[in-house]
Parts: structure tokens; C-alpha cells; sequence
């Protein structure tokens, strides 16, 4: 997010676009990755916060997500190239974005999903 800020503008739109698919991305196919590191998994107390690791919540993948594509909805090039329908059906509908996502991790990516969390 840090480097998208000093990319030229030209460049903004994908690497909102990037930034939005990958929340969308992480709470459709690793919905758990991303509450593991935040909160306890049998308490669900939020884990204190340690010096110099980032941790994200659930909620907060989906704000950034929805954020992230509202700006590529917003900029030029979108317009330009069509995509600005696309990227606001996405900053509306985030979540229904994600059900496709979850059946497909839960039904099909259900033995393999774990070996790719770290």
C-alpha cells in the first residue's frame, strides 16, 4: 500500500486493483489465515500486539478490500478501459464476492489449503 502511494498516477489503478483482489483473495480461500493470527483460535480474544508483525483482522481485509476497489472504480484508466461497472459491483457486493471463493476452498481446496499456511 506504501509503494502505491509514490507509483505514478497511470499506475494507480492497478495496484489498487492488485490490492483489492488479494483481500478478496485471502478471506475467500484462507478465510482462516486471516483471523488465525489475530485472534486466539479457541477463546477468540484478539492476540496483543507484537512489535514489528502486522496483523490484519477479518473485518479489516474487508474494509481495505472494498476501499481498495472503490479507488480503482474511481480512476481514469478504469473509465477508460471499462472497469469502473466491475469495480463498484466489487466494492458493493465484497462479501457475495466471496461465496464462490468459499465453496471452492471448502469443497474442492479442502485437503490442500492447509499445506500453504504457514
Amino acid at each position: 500500500m506504501t509503494f502505491c502511494q509514490t507509483a505514478g498516477d497511470e499506475y494507480r489503478m492497478g495496484f489498487y486493483k492488485r490490492i483489492a483482489d488479494i483481500c478478496l483473495f485471502i478471506l475467500g480461500i484462507f478465510p482462516d489465515y486471516a483471523g488465525r493470527d489475530y485472534r486466539y483460535p479457541f477463546s477468540g480474544q484478539v492476540r496483543p500486539y507484537i512489535r514489528g508483525k502486522v496483523r490484519i483482522s477479518p473485518e479489516d481485509y474487508e474494509k481495505e478490500g472494498r476501499k481498495f476497489y472503490k479507488l480503482a472504480a474511481e480512476h481514469p484508466s478504469a473509465k477508460e478501459l471499462d472497469l469502473s461497472e466491475v469495480f463498484w459491483a466489487l466494492h458493493e457486493n465484497f462479501q457475495n464476492a466471496r461465496k464462490p471463493l468459499n465453496f471452492i476452498a471448502d469443497h474442492y481446496l479442502q485437503y490442500t489449503r492447509n499445506k500453504y499456511l504457514i
